[in-house]
């Protein structure tokens, strides 16, 4: 399946964006749409101070994550809150865990729930290595769930 001009003149937009970036000195910086630059300046900030549920907090130091980083800082908080959040960093930024922590947060909060029928939670990726990245993250941190 080739690619449509639209296809195209999106890259090309993202191609110009990272361009101007490096120019200006931003591309390294992780950047989310409605809410702001994550700075390295928030760097001090804990996942107890992002509102995450302490299960999830047991979860991700038990991986090795002591604290947030700079996309994460900013894109949960804004998810928990219920906006919509678009986030672009690098590959292995914690990009994954920043969306799928506050779905998770939502999930443990619920967990004493009576209602259980029906699907809960649908994430989409667009591929396969995300979907697997996706599905790791979520078995590994709803192990610290109570059933």
């Amino acid at each position: 399946m080739g690619k449509r001009k639209g296809d195209m003149v999106g890259e090309s937009v993202a191609a110009e964006q990272d361009r101007k970036e490096a120019a200006e000195g931003t591309a390294a910086r992780d950047k989310v749409v409605g809410g702001g630059v994550a700075d390295e300046d928030d760097g001090d900030r804990s996942f107890d101070e992002l509102g995450l549920d302490s299960r999830l907090i047991r979860a991700l130091l038990k991986k090795g994550a002591d604290k947030p980083i700079p996309i994460q800082q900013v894109a949960i908080p804004l998810i928990l809150e219920g906006k919509d959040v678009v986030a672009r960093a690098k590959t292995g930024s914690g990009k994954t865990f920043a969306n799928l922590l506050p779905v998770l947060q939502k999930l443990f909060a619920e967990s004493g729930s009576t209602s259980r029928d029906g699907m809960r939670v649908l994430v989409l990726v667009p591929t396969r290595e995300l979907c697997q990245q996706a599905k790791q993250c979520c078995r590994f941190t709803m192990r610290f769930r109570p059933l």
